[in-house]
């Protein structure tokens, strides 16, 4: 199914939010109430969960239970990708529960720093693979990750990139400030950036005019 881009990035927060109203043990919701805590219009709310098979009942809304496990399938969550990680030093961002709790299987960290220089345990507790960049080609070839997450590193970004996609992964999370040009899908997230944008929206806004007073 051809997804809007804008509604591929809405369904996240469809996502974290129904998940927040199961665990509480919520039963239904209505496309007023969704729309009320993403700032959306109910129509738009309607239109995005058209996509992914979903339709709620006039007077009932939408069974949450349903309304989550469709939403869970349209991301991809039952699909169970695989990822990587690669970085100069472990991050403890990138932690089994952020993958797991969105149906992907953390399984293995590259980076070229010693173990000497930063402890393993918290990863070896965890039982994600610690292995160094130089076997990242065989790892790739041998368990087939869909995923690979590209933290800010010293080696070079593209050849990286090339070297995993020929490689079989079938999406990159990019956080390097390289502008990665492959044919799989890759996803951006420029943390220079999205700083820079804050403080555009701040020096654009009138809250500092308002807080100067």
């Amino acid at each position: 199914m051809n997804i809007p881009a804008s509604t591929q990035a809405r369904l996240p927060r469809y996502f974290r939010y129904l998940r927040e109203l199961l665990i509480k043990g919520e039963l239904r919701v209505s496309s007023n109430d969704l729309a009320k805590h993403l700032g959306l219009t109910a129509s738009q709310v309607r239109a995005d969960l058209s996509y992914t098979g979903s339709l709620g009942q006039q007077g009932y809304g939408y069974s949450i239970k349903r309304l989550y496990t469709s939403v869970s399938r349209t991301l991809g969550v039952g699909d169970n990708y695989r990822a990587i990680v690669i970085c100069d030093t472990y991050c403890s961002l990138f932690d089994k529960a952020l993958f797991e709790g969105r149906g992907v299987e953390f399984s293995a960290l590259f980076t070229d720093v010693s173990e000497d220089d930063f402890s393993l345990a918290p990863v070896r507790n965890s039982g994600i693979a610690i292995l160094p960049l130089s076997h990242l080609a065989l790892y790739c070839q041998n368990h087939k990750p869909e995923i690979a997450v590209i933290l800010p590193i010293s080696s070079d970004i593209q050849d990286m990139a090339q070297q995993l996609e020929e490689n079989g992964v079938l999406g990159i999370w990019n956080f390097s400030q390289t502008e990665i040009k492959v044919n799989i899908p890759v996803k951006n997230a420029y943390l220079g950036d999205i700083l820079m944008t804050l403080c555009c929206e701040m020096h654009n806004s009138d809250v500092k005019d308002i807080s100067s007073k």
